[in-house]
């Protein structure tokens, strides 16, 4: 074992880079078809829309939504969204995250 140590110490540094490749390469064939299964499901399916409830709405379209449901439902698609309205807490914490806002 010590003999073959001295053979392969000139040829180290390339040993490790081939085993850091080969990992890398098992690591790219793992992720490929994750990245497949996105392409079609979200980009094909759905037309690239990669959530289907979206995260904010004007408040017309609540108003629209609200008009056509009964208390019940009303009271959990209110807990659900956060209205801004005129707080600037509110505003504040969606200003980054949706440049409509501005």
């Amino acid at each position: 074992m010590f003999k073959l140590k001295g053979y392969l110490k000139p040829f180290l540094l390339l040993i490790i880079i081939t085993i850091s490749f080969v990992f890398l390469q098992a690591q790219m064939d793992l992720a490929l078809p994750s990245y497949l299964s996105d392409i079609v499901n979200i980009g094909i399916q759905n037309e690239g829309i990669f959530e289907s409830v979206p995260k904010i709405i004007k408040s017309e379209d609540m108003d629209n939504i609200l008009f056509l449901v009964d208390d019940k439902e009303k009271s959990i698609i209110l807990d659900s969204y956060d209205y801004i309205g005129d707080s600037k807490e509110m505003y504040n914490k969606y200003i980054n995250d949706y440049s409509i806002l501005n």
